[in-house]
């Protein structure tokens, strides 16, 4: 995903917006807080349809990047029907430092809105171009990460379907069902991160009940 202007995403909050916008930057272990309550979905006035770039929506209103960060990327990460379930934001530093926490929408402290906590349930990255059935007959091509995933799909265009569950610890957190009946290539990262993730998506595509799957030579497929 190239990086895009967001100003055009910013515009005037209402009172109600204003009172949970600026509550968004905790880190990702605070998930373990018990009062994190993660909504099943984002109701349709929590996010908006991008009008640039390759994202399909935001999150509205906007979040705050973390302390130290600029945006970069949001990944919105559906449902079946292409509806957003949350985001995951990439940001980055000036020393080129990066991270990508997940954004869900939630009750946090009796507050509903936005938050960088994790979601009630993970699925595939562009879980409804899996689940098209134009697109049953092609091979499924799992990367690390949705950058890489979505520079996949622009380098080979319908000859794979590209997804992936996140990061090189994500495999266990996502639910693999799609993989059902598929054709599965797995291109990881050439480090034992990689590795690893290759192995914890075999296992799962072969649980999920794949056809077939296979993990290509490890090498880095893009600049990230």
């Amino acid at each position: 995903m190239s990086p895009h202007s967001l100003d055009a995403l910013f515009k005037p909050l209402t009172a109600q917006e204003k009172s949970y916008a600026g509550q968004l930057y905790k880190p990702e272990h605070e998930n373990k807080q018990k009062d994190w309550k993660p909504w099943e979905r984002p109701p349709e006035n929590a996010y908006r349809l991008a009008e640039e770039g390759d994202a399909e929506f935001f999150p509205h209103p906007m979040p705050r990047a973390w302390d130290g960060y600029k945006f970069h990327s949001f990944y919105c990460y559906t449902d079946e029907q292409g509806d957003p379930l949350y985001f995951v934001v990439r940001m980055i530093r000036e020393d080129g430092g990066k991270v990508t926490p997940p954004l869900s929408y939630g009750t946090f402290k009796g507050r509903d809105g936005w938050f960088y906590k994790s979601p009630k349930k993970r699925v595939l990255f562009r879980l409804f171009e899996l689940e098209s059935p134009f697109s049953t007959d092609t091979p499924v091509l799992v990367c690390e990460g949705e950058k890489d995933a979505l520079s996949a799909q622009k380098l080979f265009g319908g000859r794979y379907e590209c997804t992936t569950s996140g990061g090189a610890t994500s495999a266990k957190l996502v639910d693999w069902k799609a993989l059902k009946f598929r054709n599965v290539l797995i291109w990881p990262d050439n480090d034992e991160a990689g590795k690893k993730y290759a192995q914890e998506v075999t296992a799962k595509a072969w649980e999920a009940g794949a056809l077939s799957v296979s993990i290509l030579p490890t090498g880095k497929i893009f600049q990230t």
